[in-house]
């Protein structure tokens, strides 16, 4: 913590004056902590059967592959790495996540996990992924990342292009209410106020068109009810997989 912070005083530079930017950077630096330690450990209990669900939705449509060959995954918006556990045997692992704070947090637990080959960290934005070139991935995750980056259609766009054919894009997410519903109208209600202080999250999202609109070949998706009495703005969940 010590390192993030000392890191983020060398760059932040926000007293005076406070700009926009700034105030983005502050935003930056602290979702990170409060996600991982006050948001994740209050709504474990519910996240983790999701995210088993989904990795086993994954698992089975990868079931006959060669598991002695590496396979090649991507996961956008990481975070502190919360799917790793949940990995396929013999990964090769690489990153993209444009909050940089994350960084730390993500390559400590993965230590904890010898089966995955952590390769590299792309600190860049999913809606355009320079570094990363066509059909070079067998697998791309991403987990509560569609909800908060600024352009879905772009990012499923980006996926579909460094899939391989055959590939497969494993999406878990919080989504909106149905059109017409009291939960909708919450959700587009508390929304500017939501995104400011959510890191840049918008819940009222209807991520299954988004991935059925992009182009794959096949798209399975799942939902999957939060049932939280503290979630209702994030109580519908989505399991997507998409095939390239």
């Amino acid at each position: 913590m010590k390192e993030i912070l000392s890191e983020f005083q060398g760059e932040a530079n926000f007293f005076p004056p406070l700009t926009f930017q700034n105030l983005d950077t502050f935003r930056s630096f602290t979702f990170p902590y409060i996600y991982l330690y006050i948001i994740l450990p209050l709504f474990n209990y519910k996240i983790i059967p999701a995210r088993k669900k989904a990795f086993q939705l994954l698992n089975d449509h990868l079931a006959g592959r060669d598991s002695s060959k590496p396979l090649e995954v991507l996961e956008i918006g990481i975070g502190g790495g919360a799917n790793l556990e949940y990995y396929p045997k013999n990964c090769n692992l690489t990153v993209v996540d444009k909050n940089k704070f994350f960084e730390p947090y993500f390559k400590q637990n993965a230590k904890r996990y010898p089966h995955i080959n952590y390769k590299r960290t792309i600190i860049q934005c999913a809606e355009n992924m320079t570094e990363i070139e066509d059909n070079s991935f067998e697998v791309v995750v991403t987990s509560y990342f569609q909800c908060s980056c600024d352009d879905p259609e772009a990012v499923v766009k980006e996926i579909i292009r460094v899939l391989k054919p055959g590939g497969k894009y494993i999406c878990m997410e919080h989504v909106g209410y149905p059109e017409h519903t009291i939960g909708l109208y919450l959700q587009k209600l508390v929304y500017p106020i939501w995104y400011l202080y959510s890191n840049g999250c918008t819940p009222q999202r209807d991520i299954a068109k988004v991935i059925k609109r992009a182009g794959f070949s096949e798209v399975i998706c799942k939902n999957y009810d939060f049932g939280h009495f503290m979630a209702y703005l994030v109580k519908h969940h989505l399991i997507a997989l998409a095939t390239k």
